[in-house]
């Protein structure tokens, strides 16, 4: 069962025990649209009336990252501690407007996800496509841009406006309206429902990204490689991939990408300068070590150098 599903499920029997009467249900109704659209607090005068402050994408974020580690079993170990390490590297080199986390699903599936306001996860199933540190820091690095550049909000603005609203607000009927909320974010961003611009956006300034925290860019087109040859081939691909943008395409972007990053980076654009020496197997190594001796150190222009991207724990 999906953690979506599970989600609904506990609501509804929350639901349920509650025992909401008719003129109660409307009073959730008008409560939940009111909510959603920022509350009883008023929002600035440049956020519009369908717009979410990062405040707000916070506060929902928080909510949702709660009850999905409610339902869902979160892997420690080697590998949380791989992906802890490479997301913050990333997001050392990102805007410090979210604090970010970066934590594993014990699924199957190929996915991974951003909630808004920073707490980004990925499945285990992930590994399959995703194997050298480069390729996940390409995940990594592209679902920050989600939340970085406020992608949920921005699709909900435009959504809203067009009316998408009154579908959401009726999902709201007998249900409190955190739990309307938190059950509809986390399927959002679980089946990435991002625009097509969104996501290519993701892979240009994920490519950036990588590149500032000392990552190889190619990483990013290997990446989409790995999973264009997994499409179709397996069931467990409907997720992080199948509904993204068309995958012959999405590679060649990412190629023309990475290629005008590396010349931008020889002309000292800031935008894609490195921050850090160039990551490799060892750099994880001696950031762990840095963690177990309690410093926190996790390397900085002086660190470890050269190498191409290793395999993952």
């Amino acid at each position: 069962m999906s953690i979506t599903n599970r989600l609904q499920i506990h609501f509804s029997r929350r639901s349920r025990r509650r025992s909401c009467a008719t003129a109660q249900c409307g009073a959730w109704f008008v409560l939940c649209v009111a909510l959603v659209l920022g509350g009883a607090v008023p929002q600035p005068a440049r956020a519009g009336l369908f717009s979410i402050s990062p405040e707000k994408e916070r506060r929902m974020g928080e909510e949702a990252a709660r009850q999905i580690e409610s339902q869902a079993r979160i892997v420690r170990g080697p590998v949380a501690d791989w992906v802890n390490a490479i997301g913050q590297r990333l997001a050392s080199v990102s805007s410090r407007e979210f604090k970010y986390s970066f934590k594993v699903i014990d699924s199957p599936e190929i996915n991974a996800f951003a909630l808004p306001g920073g707490y980004v996860y990925v499945f285990t199933g992930l590994r399959k496509v995703a194997q050298t540190d480069d390729e996940l820091a390409a995940v990594l690095a592209h679902e920050i841009t989600h939340a970085e550049e406020h992608h949920f909000a921005r699709q909900y603005k435009k959504a809203s406006k067009r009316g998408a609203l009154l579908t959401v607000a009726s999902m709201a009927i007998g249900l409190p309206n955190i739990a309307q909320q938190v059950v509809g974010l986390v399927d959002f961003s679980m089946s990435q429902k991002y625009s097509r611009t969104h996501e290519f956006e993701a892979d240009q300034k994920g490519i950036e990204r990588m590149t500032r925290a000392g990552f190889n860019s190619q990483g990013m087109v290997s990446l989409l490689q790995n999973l264009s040859r997994e499409n179709g081939r397996s069931s467990r691909l409907d997720k992080w991939f199948g509904s993204h943008p068309d995958g012959p395409k999405r590679v060649s972007t990412a190629q023309q990408a990475s290629a005008q990053v590396k010349a931008r980076k020889t002309q000292g654009d800031p935008l894609v300068k490195p921050a850090y020496a160039p990551w490799t197997h060892e750099t994880l190594q001696a950031i762990a070590g840095s963690a177990a001796d309690g410093d926190g150190n996790t390397g900085g222009a002086d660190g470890n150098a050269g190498g191409a991207s290793n395999s993952a724990p």
